[in-house]
């Protein structure tokens, strides 16, 4: 229910703003532990105090249940939960790849599936990043069937809800794999997006060389 419950509450939130913004950081230092944060930009939700009660206290307390699990996970250090009512931040450190998954592993249960294998991979100064395209669909089709008639997400509400993958590296950059993609500063490569263009076939995945 937890999981279901912040999903609704980030969908439904866009019938009340112009744009919603969904950041993803993912970056490596030279010593190769990689750092990966997610920020929701709430910033221009109207009516976001009429939606919950408390809203910053409450959705701080569900996702307080998640970030207890993601400090337990073996090979994750750093991790730091910051909320506003303007954004919710989440970021933690892996030590490798391998621990990345497991985060992932511990946020999955019998009924809500959110496990993307290999999800990030770090070797030989690239990184890449998979493609989340083929599981939006299903998400999105899980959410509408445990929903009621009055809110079901169409593909309107999807088109508010943009999608960014930032990718730092240690070093200056060689090569990007995606053509859409834009190298915003010497280390740094941003692909833009939203969940709509990601429902139907758009390909994220990324690989950037340094």
């Amino acid at each position: 229910m937890k999981k279901l419950f912040l999903l609704c509450f980030i969908i439904s939130s866009v019938i009340f703003t112009s744009c919603l913004k969904i950041e993803e950081y993912i970056s490596i230092n030279n010593e190769g532990i990689g750092s990966y944060k997610i920020k929701l930009d709430l910033a221009n939700i109207a009516m976001f105090h009429q939606l919950m009660n408390s809203p910053t206290d409450r959705l701080a307390e569900e996702i307080q249940y998640y970030i207890d699990k993601i400090r337990a996970v073996k090979g994750i250090s750093n991790v730091n939960f910051l909320h506003s009512e303007k954004y919710i931040e989440i970021s933690f450190d892996f030590e490798n790849t391998s621990a990345f998954r497991r985060v992932l592993l511990s946020l999955t249960d019998e009924h809500f599936n959110i496990f993307i294998p290999n999800y990030i991979k770090i070797s030989n100064n690239k990184i890449v990043k998979k493609n989340i395209s083929p599981y939006i669909d299903k998400i999105i089709q899980y959410i509408n069937m445990q929903n009621s008639n009055d809110f079901l997400i169409n593909d309107y509400i999807l088109g508010f809800i943009n999608f960014n993958t930032y990718i730092l590296t240690p070093d200056s950059i060689k090569k990007i794999s995606h053509p859409l993609a834009q190298q915003s500063k010497q280390n740094e490569v941003v692909l833009k997006t939203t969940l709509r263009d990601l429902k139907y076939g758009f390909n994220n995945k990324i690989k950037v060389k340094f």
